[in-house]
């Protein structure tokens, strides 16, 4: 289960698949699609695309990419962090980096 706290709001998600590989990292991108999908008005949507890892010298950074759908054209958000001694704190950080612009979007209230 992944918390998301957004402004005064508070959603939580879940996610549920065999472990293999890297297997609970995607079930940690998927609970916190799920969380976030919470916030999203009706008809938008976000679907995971990809899991990568790249080598930074002595670290690594854990690379998550997104598709958000309609009622906006399709788009792919791209979201990194450092991949720490906890993979999962980086897979929940590289996935809400790669969405916050688009929550901000769809979240912001007319003028």
């Amino acid at each position: 289960m992944v918390l998301v706290v957004v402004g005064s709001w508070v959603v939580t998600g879940r996610a549920e698949g065999p472990v293999a590989g890297m297997g609970t990292t995607r079930l940690m991108v998927e609970a916190t699609l799920a969380a976030v999908k919470r916030l999203l008005p009706s008809g938008h949507d976000l679907i995971l695309e990809g899991i990568s890892r790249t080598p930074l010298g002595a670290s690594e950074a854990m690379n998550i990419v997104l598709a958000s759908g309609s009622p906006m054209p399709e788009e792919h958000l791209i979201g990194s962090a450092i991949f720490t001694a906890d993979p999962h704190e980086a897979a929940v950080k590289a996935t809400m980096k790669a969405i916050n612009h688009m929550l901000a979007n769809a979240l912001a209230v007319p003028a």
